[in-house]
């Protein structure tokens, strides 16, 4: 973490907590409640995965991670139940998740992405791939970007790992709903890291970095109910330490494909 974000995060002794959860960690940043970065390693190869779809595993459950307080992180209270048009927005995604060598692993795979560590507030035109009618004209960037990554692993080799999290900014907008004024974050990271094969049949590890933001459906919709084609948003990943205070591995750095736009 960057000196001047290293205050706000959740610690013990004097140490950074990292939550491990199947295929995924995360750093919890206390003052905001929210996820500060997390990184999941993912695998598309579909002997990995159900067939069964999302129903397989049955209703959507969002828990308190009980190995740190509460009060550490949001919950629908504070901004999911009442602020209608905000989606308990995961940053390491369901589908990414949910694979493994066994029907068991899969499943606590797929069941970990609901913990409340691993969500942040944001606009349903924002999260989902397909808002639907009641946000005209929009197709959810966050979600698509997601869509786009899954469909880009289908073949060759299926894994990577995604590196995410919000730009925690301090002039953020806040809202109060009744337990207090909560912070939600206008702006989202996202690194994908993958191995790649040249013409030799030599691997190498290369980075796409992304910054991706939700200010224009908040603007337009507000909160309460009354690379392909998203190179544009790609940027190196030394913007993203500069905006979001994550320090990331030299290894990561010196693979950007960003680095020198």
């Amino acid at each position: 973490m960057s000196q001047e974000r290293d205050q706000e995060m959740y610690k013990e002794n004097g140490q950074i907590v990292v939550l491990k959860y199947h295929h995924f960690s995360l750093a919890m940043n206390a003052s905001r409640r929210m996820q500060m970065w997390s990184a999941v390693n993912v695998d598309y190869d579909a002997s990995k995965r159900t067939s069964s779809g999302r129903a397989f595993f049955g209703q959507d459950r969002w828990v308190f991670d009980p190995r740190i307080p509460q009060k550490y992180q949001l919950g629908d209270p504070d901004i999911y139940a009442p602020a209608k048009q905000i989606d308990r927005g995961h940053i390491v995604r369901r589908e990414d998740n949910a694979w493994g060598d066994t029907p068991t692993e899969i499943e606590f795979a797929n069941s970990d992405t609901f913990h409340f560590s691993n969500c942040t507030p944001q606009h349903a035109a924002f999260n989902r791939s397909q808002p639907g009618k009641q946000w005209p004209g929009v197709q959810g960037l966050w979600g698509g970007f997601e869509n786009h990554i899954q469909r880009d692993l289908q073949s060759g080799d299926t894994r990577a790992c995604i590196i995410a999290g919000p730009i925690l900014n301090p002039n953020d907008p806040s809202e109060d709903f009744g337990t207090g004024p909560v912070q939600y974050p206008l702006v989202f990271w996202k690194v994908v890291a993958v191995s790649t094969r040249d013409t030799n049949g030599r691997r190498s590890l290369r980075t796409y970095g992304f910054r991706l933001s939700q200010k224009d459906v908040v603007d337009r919709f507000g909160v309460e109910f009354a690379p392909g084609e998203y190179v544009r948003y790609q940027v190196a990943l030394s913007a993203i330490s500069d905006e979001a205070g994550v320090i990331f591995d030299d290894v990561l750095l010196r693979a950007d494909t960003h680095a020198d736009a």
